[in-house]
């Protein structure tokens, strides 16, 4: 748990960086934090789908739920999404289905 916790910081923190290449709009948001999650190592995939970003982590439910919603309420003071856009998270053993699932507008 402290290990997840410490990279959802690292996440969150690397999300509010104001370089640059600071993405510009939410499509460039989505693959940022997609680029976060798999750059972590704790993501074994993530993907932008439509408006949905999904990632596959190995985590309990109630850890996905706690990674959801504090990215989610990161996200919603300095990304450009809005209520279309949602959070996804399945492990290795839910298939399609999700573990977690959060607006991240």
């Amino acid at each position: 748990m402290k290990r997840i916790a410490a990279i959802v910081a690292v996440l969150l923190l690397e999300s509010c960086g104001q370089s640059n290449d600071r993405p510009v709009d939410a499509s460039d948001d989505a693959y940022h934090l997609c680029d976060r999650f798999k750059d972590s190592g704790v993501a074994t995939e993530c993907a932008v789908d439509g408006r949905t970003i999904e990632v596959r982590i190995d985590v309990d439910s109630r850890t996905a739920e706690e990674i959801c919603r504090t990215t989610a309420a990161a996200q919603a003071k300095t990304a450009h999404f809005d209520e279309r856009w949602s959070l996804k998270i399945f492990s290795p053993y839910s298939g399609d289905h999700p573990i977690a699932d959060c607006p991240l507008g």
